[in-house]
């Protein structure tokens, strides 16, 4: 399996799929130097030679194409300012069948855009139904969406996944994904422990939501 942690930041989620995927590669994206450098950095020190350092761009991941069977984005998506072509780009990642993930949050305060980023995100965030609109439009089919993710966080998870014309048509897509939306066999569910302690395995596991993505 080969996954891409899409704007990895200082590469802390970048090891931690790292460990978890053993025999199977790892991508990491971002666009600093500093970023990158860190990354790289981490994964030396932590013995990982199952992972590559890419550097992105702010309208491409510059992954190969169908490289991945998965693909992540935590607290990214709200910052990309040329939507329609990168959104092409994670399409092109993926494989056919392919998932993505985007776990990030809504801002329901106001707060500022970021500079270059579309003013219909309402603030510092974007909403999940913008991301499922503009998802779509690029081609994925949208599977699911958990509201809080993970337990006890202000973020959500939205999942998707590309159409493979070889094995399935449109339409059993789309039924897939309305199972999904109606707690089907596809869906998405939280896990059954909420508390304290539950909340901090969470935080300490991000790796959940690529797992979600690649398993269902």
């Amino acid at each position: 399996m080969t996954v891409a942690d899409v704007g990895s930041g200082f590469g802390a989620m970048t090891v931690v799929l790292g460990r978890w995927i053993g025999s199977g590669r790892v991508f990491a994206t971002d666009i600093t130097e500093h970023a990158l450098r860190q990354t790289r950095e981490y994964v030396k020190n932590e013995g990982l030679m199952n992972v590559t350092v890419i550097e992105g761009a702010e309208a491409a991941t510059n992954l190969p194409d169908a490289c991945c069977d998965a693909i992540f984005l935590r607290n990214v998506y709200h910052h990309i300012t040329a939507v329609e072509a990168f959104n092409r780009s994670l399409v092109a990642s993926l494989k056919p069948g392919g998932r993505l993930a985007i776990i990030d949050f809504e801002d329901r305060s106001g707060g500022q855009i970021p500079k270059g980023v579309p003013a219909n995100r309402g603030g510092h965030g974007v909403p999940p139904g913008i991301v499922i609109d503009e998802l779509e439009a690029a081609g994925l089919t949208h599977i699911s969406t958990t509201k809080t993710w993970p337990p006890g966080e202000p973020t959500f998870l939205a999942l998707f996944r590309k159409w493979d014309a070889r094995s399935v048509s449109p339409a059993g897509w789309r039924q897939a994904a309305r199972r999904a939306r109606c707690g089907g066999p596809e869906a998405t569910s939280r896990p059954a422990h909420t508390g304290r302690a539950a909340r901090r395995r969470h935080r300490a596991s991000p790796d959940l939501a690529v797992r979600s993505a690649a398993t269902h």
